[in-house]
């Protein structure tokens, strides 16, 4: 649990973060910001109208990239 709570101030701290995900065959890589943690787990928040939603439906398997003000 303290590993989720690092990585969700990371993420805070980064302010916006990317979410890579597959849309088919093609990789898209979208901003994000809204992270949370609940049940011990780290959630993101997307609308289930979007894209992102779908896609991360079909294949949860995604990446997240951040860079850090520390440029970490």
């Amino acid at each position: 649990m303290e590993n989720v709570r690092i990585v969700l101030e990371y993420l805070r701290e980064c302010e916006v973060f990317y979410m890579a995900t597959e849309d088919g065959t093609q990789p898209r890589v979208r901003p994000m910001s809204g992270v949370c943690v609940t049940e011990g787990k780290l959630c993101f928040f997307m609308s289930r109208d979007s894209d992102l939603y779908h896609e991360v439906m079909v294949n949860r398997r995604v990446e997240i990239s951040a860079r850090h003000p520390d440029k970490s």
